[in-house]
């Protein structure tokens, strides 16, 4: 059976083949359209055993074309990776033995200097030419830059002098070495005609490098090539934004040995760990044209095959670490998927100018998956214009700046993690510095160490900064109290977001740091929309704040009379994938066609015009007894109490009371019991009655949670249906 590897060589030696058959046709040579027109798969079965490709048998030969008085040519494929005397020999050998006159070798890595004179010594009975398998990669003729070329004959060069009277030595010189000059085998003394584009003229020398011409990749290629991109603390590499840009560009190219030239939106599935590759992994996809799919590394294969499967996904990146890992989850998927391991071979960095090219910022460029706590996953496609969008509303409102250094502890298919942490750090030309994983031991150490460049930026979920407070507790810090604070100020912002923020964990975070956590509200579909300020004093407990810039947000009544957030603005996202009856469902229209998302959240505007979030409508939402209670106001009340380490509020179906209120906790170390009627008693003077739970359930283990720290409580629900379930009745 291929390895991974094997298939990337294919593929490889694919592009090359086609690429040889496609330039021996352009020089005036019979191939068939069959040929010229090969799939991938067809080559795969003509050419591949279970060892793989077999250069060797790759060999071919071509006739001139009728009217023609070319000699026919010879095309081998060297099967050693380096090619020296003894098979520059055997392939003369070859073309005397056949009586060709004209061939072409190509070669795998490398030809020794001694081959290389053969060629030159036999210039007299033949003519040869080596190709070395990467100059045929990608056809040089079909890049965007590169003009169209005819080679004139003899009689077509005389007529053109003719007419506009000019001598031979008045024409412009092409080098020998220039690519399209080797693509069709120019010889001294030939001419050819240039068709060009106004928009490619006296530019296409520079088509190697080349970047999508978005907001983004301009600001990339401008910030400071000196300054540190990425930083990966646990193996101790650092990455400039030179390295950026390059390794961005190696990438892109890799991928269009897949795919010539443009993906043209394919989907492409990004299964790596946190860190450097994966940035340069998102951003080589979006430059050559694809649609980047984050995936989880620690799914379950139900999960992957989901995503896999709902987005036809073509192309899954991967490191080597994770390549047997991948392997085995895609043998359950029924899709064919070409696996692209990312080696450091790969990441080649290259010295020339970077080209922009036009680029439509309404094509797609990524879809990350709702958590699925309101159903199934569904796949939400943002363009580039969206990003871009969410990405200056965010550098405007937060001040992110090439000053800024971010300690990033938090996942990368996840908005949070990807947008906030990863891609306006870049864009500003700040420092992004991850961890091997998170460990409340090393974020305090990193935190207080007084060696390291200075932390700027924190961004997680609130049950990292619990596990954090936690930890402090349990195990202390090597500095005093006053001390801490002291060197926490340095810190200019910390976030909490993705989930509700307790305000008894709120409380507590400030005690022990000075901070005040700034909270904000967003989601996969629109991105960041509200925000608490920068300002200590604008950072409201129980609020998460104000609209953010370019966004729209207005509350709209419920046929149940409650108020649902609506946004508008280019953050929000084009649709659910392949979804477009879920993607109809999500929008409201204005007679002038202006849309509307309506998010499905429940919440009350302030006085000074911040925003109260009270939950999903149909989930945090409760009705009994002819009230309506927000979940996130019963959770935070239980949250004040001393003994309770977590806890879930849902609304469980009672004939009686329409919906009963229902509590799962978790307990602290120090907490053994809770009887139903002591939770209540404790909750009389801080809590309606009407809002009381009146079901409860201690969940020993914790509550389940997903990857961003968020519970699913239609699931939760099913707890309520087995075990020790404490009931209150009148």
């Amino acid at each position: 059976m291929n390895t991974f590897s094997d298939e990337r060589d294919i593929i490889k030696v694919f592009r090359v083949w086609k690429t040889a058959h496609q330039m021996v046709h352009d020089r005036g040579y019979l191939v068939s359209q069959e040929e010229l027109d090969i799939t991938l798969e067809q080559f795969k079965h003509q050419y591949c055993t279970i060892n793989g490709v077999d250069r060797s048998t790759l060999s071919f030969y071509a006739r001139s074309s009728p009217g023609s008085n070319k000699e026919q040519i010879y095309v081998a494929f060297q099967r050693e990776p380096s090619i020296g005397i003894s098979a520059m020999q055997d392939f003369v050998h070859m073309l005397q033995e056949h009586g060709h006159k004209i061939g072409i070798l190509i070669y795998q890595t490398s030809m020794t200097p001694s081959a290389n004179k053969i060629i030159a010594t036999m210039a007299g009975k033949f003519t040869i030419e080596a190709f070395q398998e990467s100059d045929l990669l990608v056809n040089i003729t079909h890049h965007e830059l590169v003009p169209k070329h005819i080679v004139l004959t003899p009689q077509e060069k005389k007529e053109l002098l003719e007419r506009y009277r000019l001598k031979e030595t008045q024409l412009p010189r092409i080098q020998m070495a220039d690519p399209v000059a080797r693509y069709y085998g120019l010889k001294r003394g030939q001419a050819v005609k240039i068709i060009r584009r106004s928009e490619t003229s006296g530019r296409y020398a520079s088509y190697r490098i080349s970047l999508p011409r978005t907001p983004m990749f301009r600001k990339l290629v401008e910030n400071d090539k000196h300054s540190i991109s990425i930083e990966l603390k646990h193996n101790k590499e650092s990455y400039s934004y030179f390295d950026l840009i390059h390794h961005i560009l190696t990438f892109k190219s890799s991928l269009q040995a897949i795919e010539d030239k443009d993906l043209k939106q394919k989907r492409v599935g990004i299964f790596l760990e946190p860190g450097f590759s994966y940035a340069t992994s998102i951003l080589g996809i979006w430059a050559a044209g694809g649609i980047a799919v984050p995936i989880c590394i620690t799914y379950p294969i139900a999960e992957i095959k989901y995503i896999v499967e709902d987005c036809s996904m073509d192309i899954i990146v991967t490191s080597s670490f994770l390549e047997e890992k991948i392997k085995n989850m895609l043998i359950y998927i029924k899709k064919e998927v070409h696996i692209h391991v990312l080696l450091k071979s790969d990441l080649i960095q290259q010295k020339e100018s970077c080209e922009f090219l036009p680029f439509d910022l309404d094509r797609g460029a990524l879809i990350l998956y709702t958590s699925g706590t309101t159903g199934s996953p569904k796949g939400v496609l943002t363009t580039h214009r969206n990003i871009f969008t969410q990405v200056i509303s965010l550098v405007e409102a937060w001040k992110y700046s090439s000053k800024d250094r971010l300690l990033h502890i938090l996942p990368l298919h996840h908005i949070h993690g990807l947008i906030n942490a990863l891609i306006c750090p870049l864009y500003a030309g700040g420092t992004i510095e991850f961890l091997e994983k998170f460990d409340p031991k090393d974020v305090w150490s990193r935190f207080l160490d007084p060696k390291s460049p200075q932390i700027s930026q924190f961004m997680a979920v609130p049950t990292i900064y619990s596990k954090l407070i936690h930890y402090y507790k349990d195990n202390g810090v090597e500095v005093s109290n006053t001390e801490l604070k002291s060197r926490m100020k340095q810190i200019r912002l910390m976030i909490s977001g993705s989930a509700e923020l307790p305000i008894a964990l709120r409380r507590e975070w400030h005690e022990i740091t000075g901070h005040i956590l700034l909270e904000r509200y967003g989601m996969t579909e629109a991105g960041m929309v509200l925000s608490g300020g920068l300002e200590f004093e604008k950072r409201l407990e129980g609020s998460v704040g104000w609209e953010l810039p370019y966004i729209k947000v207005r509350l709209v009544k419920t046929e149940d009379q409650d108020q649902e957030i609506w946004v508008n603005g280019n953050t929000v996202f084009k649709e659910y994938f392949n979804k477009p009856d879920e993607t109809k469902k999500a929008f409201a229209y204005e007679k002038d066609g202006t849309k509307w998302f309506k998010t499905n959240d429940i919440a009350t505007k302030m006085e000074n015009g911040a925003y109260i979030i009270h939950g999903r409508r149909n989930i945090d939402i409760i009705k009994s007894g002819g009230y309506k209670i927000s979940a996130l106001e019963v959770q935070q009340k239980i949250l004040s109490l001393p003994y309770i380490y977590e806890v879930a509020v849902i609304g469980i179906n009672d004939e009686i009371w329409t919906q009963r209120v229902a509590a799962l906790v978790s307990l602290t170390p120090d907490k053994k019991e809770l009887t139903l009627n002591n939770l209540r008693s404790d909750l009389k003077n801080i809590l309606a009655t009407y809002k009381i739970p009146t079901m409860l359930k201690i969940l020993p283990n914790g509550i389940p949670r997903n990857h961003i720290g968020k519970v699913n409580k239609k699931e939760l629900a099913k707890e309520f249906n087995y075990g020790d379930v404490q009931r209150w009745s009148k």
